[in-house]
Parts: C-alpha cells; sequence; structure tokens
C-alpha cells in the first residue's frame, strides 16, 4: 500500500505574514521563472497595497503588476498570462476556484475553462521538456 504525503487542508492551516510572503513569492516565481523578477513582483504587490496586507488583496496586486511587468500588449498574452496565473493560484495557492473568480475578475465558469486548458498546457510543456 502507497502512502500519501500527509498535507494539512487549507482551511486548517494558519495564515501568518510568513505563509502569505511564502505563497506570493511562489506564485511569483512560477509565474516569471526568474528569482528577482519574482521578488520584484512581490515587492511591488505589498507597496502597491500598502496597509492591506491579506492574501487575496496581495494576490490581485500581484496580477496587476504581473501584467504591468510583463507589458502584455495585447488580449491574448493578457489572458495567457491571466490562465497561467489561475493555475497557480488553484495549485500553489490552494485557492478555491470562487476566491479564484474574485481575484481575476471573472465568473466561475470562465475559471474553470482556464483551469482546464492551463493545466493541459502545463503538462504537454513538461512533456516538451522531458523529450528534449
Amino acid at each position: 500500500m502507497k502512502r500519501q504525503p500527509h498535507t494539512l487542508p487549507l482551511s486548517t492551516t494558519p495564515i501568518t505574514p510568513c505563509n502569505t510572503l511564502h505563497t506570493l513569492y511562489t506564485v511569483a516565481y512560477w509565474l516569471t521563472q526568474q528569482s528577482n523578477e519574482a521578488e520584484e513582483l512581490v515587492r511591488a504587490a505589498y507597496q502597491h497595497r500598502q496597509g492591506d496586507t491579506t492574501l487575496h488583496s496581495l494576490l490581485d496586486a500581484l496580477r496587476y503588476h504581473a501584467h504591468k511587468v510583463g507589458a502584455t500588449t495585447n488580449a491574448i498574452e493578457a489572458e495567457a498570462l491571466d490562465i497561467r496565473f489561475t493555475v497557480l493560484l488553484a495549485d500553489v495557492a490552494r485557492l478555491k476556484h470562487s476566491e479564484i473568480a474574485a481575484i481575476v475578475q471573472q465568473p466561475l465558469a470562465v475559471v474553470r475553462y482556464w483551469l482546464l486548458i492551463g493545466r493541459q498546457q502545463l503538462a504537454s510543456e513538461q512533456t516538451l521538456r522531458a523529450s528534449a
């Protein structure tokens, strides 16, 4: 019998400033794939929100700055960034679909569709990297 690693459900994981920072940095790193850009995004998110340091508020600011820094020039690039961000929020930050919908300001059905196609894209990227 194969043992599954023990993980705490998100609802029992305490939300501390350290956990919030860790989640923000992890999402930013997977979004940018570079540690210095991830640090800049996290710093910009905290500066943008100043007093409001709830995880949802900071993730919203992180998304805003990712679009700004990424200089998405058209709607297709902006949507591709949002799709990747949505997958990261679900799989890294472990947010509920309804919470993600509020952050990316999209209906729940759109978020679920983005998760489907985003995970498929991620799987195909990993397959291509493995075969290279």
